[in-house]
């Protein structure tokens, strides 16, 4: 889980329990910045596997080409790691025509350098050797482990809570979910991977341009203020610690 959709999941919780109602181009935003996030995940692991089956030109490639993404959020917020991006009731920065014209650029740029890097590894056989039928995890395995996420599909589980409890933007923008399932080896999490890299990047440019299209507008009166955030943190954190000391 990275530093945004853990910040995204509490601020969540916290929005629920006040009853904060978040603006529709604040909730567009959070949700293309989570896929940013994936997208970054998912292509720092293409290069930490090429790196350990010492495949270093698809290390470089995929830490070089995930720098692009992480640079993207920082023009977004000015943390490549999307810090201070969020806030209770929506986000803390907005994004003009032209961030997003740069980031849709740069989103093109990605999935060109990736995919030539992908097909030329899947091509060679050596990488293949060494992803074939290596670190399986059966399907009955990953049920019983209870996994989840890229390691659940991987093993042959087709779970995606993006899609098996949609947003009103997952129907409203019609984001195609496609079956991305395998084995249970590294090469079919490699695979995986790669796929929901080009998903992810489908789903931003299509958030992107109902920002483009749509005159939305960021509802900063309805943000909670600081001292409301700290006082409602310190009661959740004091009933975990009543519930720690029944359990």
């Amino acid at each position: 889980m990275g530093l945004y959709k853990l910040n995204h999941l509490v601020l969540n919780i916290m929005e629920i329990l006040k009853g904060i109602e978040i603006s529709n181009k604040a909730q567009l935003i959070r949700k293309a910045a989570l896929e940013m996030e994936r997208m970054a995940i998912h292509i720092g692991d293409l290069g930490a596997i090429s790196g350990d089956i010492a495949y270093l030109m698809g290390a470089s490639v995929c830490g070089a080409t995930r720098t692009l993404v992480i640079n993207t959020m920082l023009e977004f917020c000015g943390s490549r790691f999307g810090r201070g991006f969020l806030t209770t009731g929506g986000v803390n920065f907005d994004l003009n025509k032209e961030k997003i014209e740069r980031a849709k650029e740069t989103l093109s740029k990605v999935k060109k350098d990736i995919e030539r890097m992908v097909h030329t590894m899947l091509r060679n056989a050596t990488v293949i050797s060494r992803l074939e039928k290596t670190g399986v995890v059966s399907l009955e395995k990953a049920k019983e482990i209870g996994l989840v996420g890229l390691a659940a599909k991987a093993s042959g589980i087709n779970l995606d809570s993006r899609f098996n409890f949609p947003d009103k933007w997952a129907t409203k923008l019609e984001f195609e979910q496609k079956k991305l399932t395998g084995v249970g080896d590294v090469n079919s999490r490699f695979k995986i991977r790669y796929k929901e890299i080009n998903q992810s990047i489908k789903m931003i440019k299509k958030m992107f341009k109902e920002l483009q299209e749509k005159k939305f507008h960021l509802e900063l009166d309805k943000l909670v203020s600081h001292l409301e955030m700290k006082l409602l943190q310190e009661t959740l954190f004091l009933e975990q610690e009543s519930l720690n000391k029944w359990n």
